[in-house]
C-alpha cells in the first residue's frame, strides 16, 4: 500500500496490547510498543531495524507541578496506544552513541521538513532494541482519534513524564519558540546553521506561543504540543518526570 507521501506502509503482523490503568495517584501503562496503525516498513533505508514487541512500563502522576528549573528529557512521554515519544536520535557527530546530555553536536530526525534516518509517514522508526518511537507528528495515531474528537483543535495524544499532558494542534495553532540560528558553526561539524542538529537551534523567548519546553500555559491548565516545526516533541519537563521515563522503559522485573 501506498501513502500520499510516497511512503510504503504496512500494517505489522504483531498487534498492538496497551492496558492503561488508574489508581489514586498515578496512571499506570503497560504496553508491547506496537503501534496500532499503519507503519513504514522495517528495515527499510536508513533504519536497518526490525520492529519487536517491547515491555514498556510507565507510571505518570495525576497531580503534576511544576519545578524551578526545566529538567531535560530523553524519553519524554508515552502515546495513548502504548508508543513512546522520544525527541532526540543517536545520532553524534563524532559517531559515538552517547548519551544525550553529552553529545554537543546531535543529529536531527527531521530537517527541513524532510524526513531523516528512515522516519516513517508518521515520523517513526525503530530502535536497535526493535522499540518503534515517535520523532515527530504522529500522523496515524492522529488520524485515528480524529475519528473520535469532538474539540475543534486539540486532540490529546498521550501523557508527558512529568504528569502534564502532551496534545496536537489539528489547526497548527501554538507556534514553537525555536528558530534556526543565523551563520555557520564555528566549530563540529562546520558549515551553514541548517537545521541537521539539535544545537542549529535557539529558544528565543516569548517568539512564539510555546515556551521552552513547547508547552502552553492556559489559566491554571499547562499542556504541551507536538509541533509540526522544531522541537516538535518537547526536550524537556516543567515539572518532575517520575523515575519510570528516566530510562528505557521496561516491566519485565514488575
Amino acid at each position: 500500500k501506498i501513502n500520499d507521501q510516497n511512503q510504503i506502509i504496512f500494517v505489522s503482523t504483531l498487534t498492538n496490547k496497551v492496558e492503561i490503568k488508574n489508581t489514586d495517584k498515578f496512571i499506570e501503562i503497560r504496553s508491547n510498543g506496537i503501534p496500532d496503525h499503519p507503519v513504514g516498513q522495517f528495515p527499510r533505508k536508513g533504519n536497518p531495524n526490525k520492529i519487536s514487541e517491547q515491555f514498556h512500563f510507565l507510571q505518570i502522576t495525576k497531580f503534576p507541578k511544576f519545578t524551578k528549573f526545566t529538567i531535560a528529557s530523553r524519553f519524554f512521554g508515552i502515546a495513548v496506544n502504548g508508543i513512546m515519544f522520544i525527541p532526540g536520535t543517536a545520532g553524534c557527530f563524532n559517531g559515538n552513541r552517547q548519551s544525550i546530555g553529552s553529545c554537543e553536536w546531535r543529529a536531527e530526525a527531521i530537517v527541513d521538513g524532510k524526513l531523516k534516518l528512515g522516519l516513517d509517514y508518521n515520523y517513526g522508526h525503530v530502535q536497535r532494541s526493535g522499540m518503534y518511537h515517535y520523532h515527530g507528528f504522529p500522523r496515524g495515531l492522529v488520524d485515528r482519534l480524529k475519528i473520535n474528537s469532538s474539540n475543534n483543535d486539540l486532540i490529546k495524544v498521550g501523557f508527558a513524564g512529568d504528569g502534564f499532558g502532551i496534545f496536537i494542534s489539528k489547526k497548527d495553532k501554538y507556534k514553537s519558540s525555536y528558530q534556526l540560528r543565523k551563520g555557520n558553526r564555528e566549530s563540529g561539524p562546520l558549515g551553514k546553521f541548517d537545521g541537521s542538529y539539535t544545537n542549529d537551534y535557539k529558544f528565543v523567548a516569548k517568539s512564539g506561543d510555546l515556551d521552552e519546553c513547547n508547552g502552553f500555559k492556559n489559566g491554571q491548565d499547562y499542556f504541551y504540543l507536538i509541533t509540526k516545526s522544531f522541537p516538535y516533541i518537547p526536550r524537556c519537563w516543567a515539572g518532575k518526570p517520575d523515575q519510570s521515563f528516566l530510562k528505557r522503559p521496561d516491566n519485565r522485573n514488575r
